[in-house]
């Protein structure tokens, strides 16, 4: 009788409808205090904005996938059925656990637990038709354990690139990067998500980028008047947005999380 095995492969997923995955990437390395470690990262084809009773695969086709040189994001939609106004999902990978799920496993805890929080990334960005983003994207929540974000929750983007503007208020710039403001307890965001978006777009047309996850976390502080350090890291994610008729590639050829307490 053969032997079946089950062992942790490269992440590979694709689909139109919350399809989840687990895997590894060659392309992507945590340390923590000068440790190397290989994360876990779970994947989603997160579709949140898309009317599923709409033909969806004949509409909606997203990919995520290891390459040989690269672990490659890739989106291509035509025109579907959706209640938001632009944005309609992301091919999503995260560090942590994430509020919605899915989850690695790996809880990376609270704000103060960590002096610094290096993080480097190099990446290639092709839009061939349509709107999409590539950035980072980290949750923040009070609660541990909780299963949908609440008003007093951060979200941190930081726009790597980005082929459209996004329509929030600016409320800070520096040399590095102009920071934008959204609300979304207000009674014109129609979703059920909540909180506080707080977006940091580069300047600087760069495809290497590095920064410090906490200083980005004290500019979030500095604006909303409030400590965030009790707050829970719930996950880090790495998401390319897309819209309708669009057709998009982010390759990423190394991300780099180097973590001190």
């Amino acid at each position: 009788m053969t032997k079946e095995y089950i062992g942790l492969n490269p992440l590979k997923i694709e689909g139109s409808k919350f399809e989840v995955g687990y895997g590894y990437s060659k392309f992507v390395n945590l340390k923590i205090n000068g440790k190397s470690y290989v994360p876990i990262l779970s994947s989603i084809i997160n579709t949140f904005g898309v009317d599923w009773k709409d033909k969806l695969k004949e509409k909606v086709f997203c990919k995520i996938e290891e390459m040989d040189d690269y672990l490659s994001f890739y989106t291509k939609t035509t025109d579907f059925q959706s209640s938001l106004p632009f944005i309609y999902g992301a091919p999503t990978i995260k560090l942590g656990e994430s509020i919605w799920g899915p989850s690695s496993g790996f809880d990376l805890g609270k704000v103060k637990d960590y002096k610094k929080m290096d993080t480097s990334i190099r990446w290639d960005f092709n839009v061939k038709k349509g709107y999409s983003d590539f950035s980072y994207d980290i949750w923040l929540t009070k609660d541990k354990k909780s299963k949908n974000s609440e008003k007093d929750d951060v979200e941190i983007m930081v726009i790597l690139s980005s082929n459209f503007p996004f329509p929030w208020k600016k409320v800070m710039e520096t040399n590095k990067f102009v920071m934008q403001y959204h609300n979304k307890n207000s009674k014109e965001w129609a979703s059920t998500d909540r909180g506080h978006v707080i977006v940091f777009f580069l300047k600087n047309k760069t495809k290497n980028y590095g920064f410090d996850i906490k200083e980005m976390i004290k500019y979030c502080e500095k604006y909303l008047k409030a400590s965030l350090k009790d707050y829970y890291i719930r996950s880090i994610d790495i998401i390319n947005e897309f819209s309708k008729n669009t057709e998009v590639e982010a390759k990423l050829f190394n991300l780099s999380f180097d973590f001190k307490k």
